[in-house]
């Protein structure tokens, strides 16, 4: 049986968990566009190389948010909306070329990483809508046998994600009813209705006194109430 202080200590590995996880997502992605945006001012490309180094700074401002004891909830919007207006940007000055939808790719699993399995997959949704606008306005992207695959590829990536994200989810509910119970059952002290005498956590009975003392770690002095005091004189 899981105790409660097991459980708090899950929910914080969970939340350490997130919080490493968008804090190395942060750095891998700085990396890369600050790689990028060298090849574009190498290339002569100043207006795009620009845009992708002003990605740096949102990546690194991200990972100064992941510092905040606790982590705000919207830690993980300013990165999500650069990088979708990154991509589109991408798609649009780069029409004819098939790297900005290999890079939608990441969109399912950052999507559902940061806004949970029901808002991401309706992101995800929106995603792939416009990859098959993509596809359908300009063939010469891919070949047609090739773009239906990719379009599969990317709902199969979709789904797997959302069906993770979703048991995460799933279970962190079930875990925090499960620590409510616990903490309810935690509060109830099973006692003697004759004697008094109190069942401890191995289920063994044992005086009040001596439960006391264990539990609280203080030693109990004995006198005599006034309602006693009137009865023994």
């Amino acid at each position: 049986m899981l105790k409660s202080s097991s459980i708090a200590t899950f929910a914080q590995a969970e939340e350490r968990w997130k919080r490493q996880g968008l804090y190395y997502t942060s750095v891998s992605i700085g990396i890369l566009l600050a790689i990028f945006a060298g090849m574009s001012f190498s290339g002569g490309d100043y207006t795009t190389g620009w845009i992708v180094l002003a990605g740096t700074f949102v990546t690194t401002a991200t990972m100064l948010i992941c510092r905040i004891e606790p982590m705000p909830v919207w830690a993980h919007f300013p990165i999500l909306l650069y990088l979708l207006g990154l991509l589109s940007f991408m798609l649009l000055i780069n029409f004819q070329q098939s790297s900005p939808l290999m890079w939608l790719f990441s969109g399912p699993a950052i999507c559902m990483f940061c806004f949970g399995a029901r808002t991401g997959v309706i992101i995800s949704f929106f995603l792939l809508l416009i990859i098959i606008t993509a596809l359908a306005v300009n063939d010469h992207i891919l070949t047609q046998a090739y773009s239906i695959r990719f379009i599969c590829s990317f709902i199969l990536l979709s789904s797997v994600c959302y069906a993770y994200e979703h048991n995460r989810e799933k279970a962190t509910l079930l875990l925090s009813e499960a620590k409510e119970r616990i903490e309810t059952l935690e509060g109830l002290l099973p006692m003697c209705a004759w004697c008094k005498n109190i069942r401890n956590t191995e289920g063994d009975w044992e005086d009040m006194e001596t439960y006391i003392k264990r539990s609280v770690s203080i030693n109990i002095s004995h006198g005599i109430c006034p309602s006693c005091s009137k009865k023994l004189t």
